[in-house]
This record gives structure tokens, C-alpha cells and sequence, in this order.
């Protein structure tokens, strides 16, 4: 996930990131191949406005009954 991070910093996307909980419970494969797509779909949306606007937010929190994740990035909608 590291390396998808990097990818897009170098694309010129401004990264922010924040994990408030525990992902145990979550197959590390599973969890990461979430994340992963979501950081990659995240970088191809926001490398399609100019590079002054592009950022990509990812926030996942949550508890032992739920894990809410929240994608944010620059791309226009529509």
C-alpha cells in the first residue's frame, strides 16, 4: 500500500491519510486488495484534473461490528 501511495505522490497528488482503528479480524490479502483498489481508482480519478487540484483522501475507522472507509479525491463528477 506504501508503494500505491508513493506512485501517486509522485503523480503530483497530495496524500492524506488516517486509520483510527484495528483492522484485526480482516485477512491481511482481503484487507489490502481493498484498500489497494481504492487507492488505485482513487489516483487514476484525480490524475484527470490538473495537477495543482489533485489529492486523494483516505480515512478508515470503524469498530468491531462495522469499518466505515472513506475515498476522497479531486475528479469531477458526471
Amino acid at each position: 500500500l506504501s508503494c500505491k501511495l508513493s506512485y501517486a505522490q509522485k503523480k503530483g497528488i497530495r496524500i492524506s491519510h488516517s486509520v483510527t482503528t484495528d483492522l484485526a479480524g480482516l485477512e491481511n490479502v482481503d484487507c489490502c486488495s481493498l484498500i489497494g483498489n481504492l487507492i488505485d481508482n482513487g489516483t487514476e480519478a484525480a490524475m484527470k484534473v490538473a495537477e495543482e487540484k489533485r489529492y486523494l483522501e483516505l480515512e478508515i475507522t470503524g469498530d468491531a461490528c462495522k469499518l466505515p472507509v472513506r475515498v476522497r479525491n479531486a475528479a469531477r463528477l458526471g
